[in-house]
């Protein structure tokens, strides 16, 4: 399999330390304030690894101006030697790049583990990431990261759909959002099911992408029941054709958390089947992001902050 990275090195003694950032909407003017924002940020959290969960750049019109306007913006991450990743967004769809043109500037960036990911599912940029003890150990923890594409007329286009998926009055939400498809769901089953035959047992997991599952709305909806905590200021812009892979999740027991974006202000997370779902507020809007902790070896691996 091709969706693997490079693996991370866990540090000892003491939880990994993932920075989780989305929206930030870069572009060659706002890039350097950008860097400043995230320059911050970097003091204060001192991460081991850093995520970007989409959205990550805006009115990007070719190659060489990506290129510019990540080496600004990325420039406090590259200074630091730190590993990073990232997952395409729906606002990411604006430039006049597809996923793979965008994804070869990346890998040109110092630092920059992203893969683009086995060919037969959607998207660019389905992949997991391995967070091991030693260069030689199985994978402690795993970070599994997915495309959501863009908007759903998109997802209707791709698989040739006579009937409409923008109806007047959507199931989940208005924003009319593509999302995690049912092939993707399917490959997170196969390589699950795969690594548990290999490493003779579950791997612990979290699993970051840019647009929320449509049960990331019932932490709202059912706020003293799923302990929510944190933010909720607007309306959750899910996914509006569910994809199951909350309930592929659910039904393997391995994924501790789903962490999501597309948001402005929305902070928040709950418990739903004992998994924690969450959505975390913009950068841009907010200059807010989350710091996961995470330790492999206790019985919830991962907690997080706003920072």
């Amino acid at each position: 399999m091709n969706c693997f990275t490079e693996r991370i090195i866990l540090p000892k003694d003491r939880p990994c330390r993932i920075l989780l950032v989305h929206t930030i909407l870069a572009n060659l003017n706002t890039a350097p304030d950008a860097a400043a924002k995230l320059e911050r940020l970097l003091e204060r959290t001192e991460p081991d690894f850093l995520l970007l969960n989409g959205d990550i750049t805006a009115e990007m019109t070719d190659t060489d101006t990506l290129a510019a306007c990540l080496r600004v913006l990325l420039a406090p991450v590259t200074a630091r030697n730190l590993p990073w990743a990232h997952t395409f967004g729906d606002k990411d769809r604006i430039n006049a790049l597809d996923g793979e043109e965008q994804l070869a500037v990346y890998r040109q960036i110092p630092g920059c583990i992203t893969t683009a990911g086995e060919e037969d599912f959607s998207g660019c940029g389905n992949y997991v990431i391995p967070f091991c003890h030693g260069k030689t150990d199985m994978p402690a923890f795993l970070l599994w990261c997915m495309d959501t594409h863009d908007h759903v007329e998109k997802y209707q286009r791709d698989f040739g759909s006579p009937t409409r998926a923008r109806l007047a009055n959507p199931l989940y939400t208005q924003y009319y959002n593509d999302g995690i498809r049912f092939n993707q769901t399917m490959w997170y089953h196969r390589t699950a099911r795969e690594l548990e035959k290999t490493c003779g047992r579950k791997i612990p997991g979290i699993m970051c992408f840019h647009i929320p599952t449509p049960e990331h709305s019932l932490i709202p909806m059912n706020q003293y029941r799923t302990g929510m905590r944190g933010i909720f200021a607007e309306e959750v812009s899910c996914q509006t054709v569910n994809g199951g892979i909350f309930s592929a999740v659910f039904e393997h027991r391995d994924v501790q958390a789903v962490f999501c974006g597309n948001s402005r202000h929305n902070d928040f997370s709950g418990t739903y089947g004992g998994i924690t779902l969450a959505q975390t507020a913009s950068f841009r809007d907010t200059g807010k992001a989350a710091l996961l902790m995470v330790d492999p070896e206790a019985e919830q691996i991962c907690t997080w902050y706003t920072v």
